[in-house]
């Protein structure tokens, strides 16, 4: 082949490289098309202090070590030759190569009459070294140190660029992996099962955008046939979320005493999370308490999207509500409750607002007005009717990327 047919092979080569040291040795095979060498020496400072250095590459070794993997594995040196050229950031050409015989790096030199070196920066400071070394004198010119001290800066540079991406990927496995281990066990928060109290059937479903959502949903028994139902929406993705969403489930299971009504429910958790929740981190919520007994619901809304309420005739409405700020806003608030009786063949359905703000492709909202319509035509059972509204939600959505956490909890009356 001609040198320009060699050339683009060698690119095309290193288009394919996503590995620094394999980038790096495929050039090195093509040292021909550049340099009339007999060897060749590499020698980094990686995470050491002046004037220590390893040899990374040399022409003497059978057996390659991997600079960015193994690092540990290259031998280190101090002083001589090649410390001397690393730490003097220039390009030179050593014509008559004599190398002491107590210079740490000898044997690289071993039956080598001419040097030419040209050093690698990163922000300015040299932090590699390429060495090519002949058997006779005087066998390098000015060009050669042009071209190696080009080829050596970009190459680095390219075999940096490729090494930082390999630790952020690695990084970002290892997050993954911590994230499905948080949303593993922020799962284990809600119920298992949800309860069947006397005269109501609930029935929920759970998404997550992320790993570790920031949505979170219970049910809790109550003295006096009564029932607690939560549903919050915290700010923010991820870890922050996550932890929120722990402390909720916390002070609802371990809160002394039994609250009294929904309003105290949110007071209780407000203080608590202006105390102990990451800054700027808030949650909407909703709690309700059903008596059995009087078929009542009495609730309280923090900011969160109003439930609706679909009555046995089909007619959908959301539930008004004076509502208050969210939780973890103020120190001091108010949350007015209101009270709902519920005729069986009612439904209630609480939400999170990512089902209404979920989009199609076309950036148009699921909304509430399509909700009201999907609702209306819903199943009467809680667990078809929650089905029901996710899969219209689906098809609706058509692929878009789900972009919010989205629970829904369905609570219906029976007889």
């Amino acid at each position: 082949m001609s040198r320009l047919q060699r050339l683009e092979v060698l690119v095309k080569e290193l288009s394919f490289q996503n590995d620094p040291d394999r980038l790096v040795r495929a050039f090195g095979q093509q040292n021909a098309l550049f340099h009339d060498n007999d060897g060749f020496v590499s020698v980094n400072n990686r995470e050491l202090e002046p004037p220590a250095y390893r040899i990374s590459r040399s022409w003497r070794w059978r057996n390659h070590i991997n600079l960015y993997t193994e690092a540990h594995l290259l031998p280190k040196f101090e002083g001589g030759l090649l410390g001397e050229l690393l730490y003097g950031g220039r390009a030179r050409r050593i014509d008559r190569l004599s190398v002491e015989g107590d210079d740490p790096a000898a044997e690289h030199f071993e039956g080598m009459l001419s040097l030419a070196c040209a050093p690698s920066f990163l922000q300015g400071r040299p932090v590699g070294l390429s060495v090519l070394l002949h058997r006779l004198p005087a066998a390098f010119q000015d060009r050669d140190l042009e071209t190696l001290l080009v080829n050596t800066n970009l190459l680095g540079r390219a075999a940096g660029v490729l090494s930082l991406a390999q630790q952020l990927e690695q990084a970002y496995r290892r997050l993954d992996h911590e994230m499905q281990q948080v949303g593993r066990m922020q799962r284990h928060l809600l119920p298992v099962e949800l309860p069947r109290p006397d005269g109501l059937r609930l029935a929920a479903s759970y998404v997550t955008s992320s790993q570790a959502g920031g949505d979170y949903y219970d049910v809790l028994p109550l003295s006096g046939d009564r029932w607690l139902i939560f549903l919050a929406d915290v700010s923010g993705h991820g870890v922050p979320s996550a932890v929120v969403v722990s402390i909720l489930h916390t002070l609802l299971h371990a809160a002394p005493g039994e609250p009294t009504s929904p309003e105290e429910v949110m007071r209780r958790l407000n203080e608590h999370l202006i105390s102990f929740a990451p800054d700027g981190v808030f949650a909407t919520a909703l709690c309700g308490i059903y008596d059995a007994n009087r078929r009542r619901l009495r609730f309280s809304n923090a900011g969160h999207p109003q439930p609706r309420l679909r009555r046995k005739t089909t007619h959908v409405d959301r539930i008004e509500s004076p509502g208050g700020l969210p939780l973890g806003v103020l120190q001091d608030g108010e949350w007015p409750e209101g009270e709902l009786a519920l005729r069986t063949g009612d439904t209630v359905l609480f939400f999170t607002d990512g089902l209404i703000e979920g989009t199609n492709p076309a950036g148009e909202q699921f909304g509430n007005r399509r909700l009201d319509d999907v609702l209306r035509m819903a199943p009467l059972a809680a667990g078809p009717l929650v089905q029901h509204v996710e899969r219209q939600f689906h098809d609706f959505c058509a692929g878009a990327p789900e972009l919010d956490d989205r629970t829904l909890l369905a609570a219906v009356a029976v007889p």
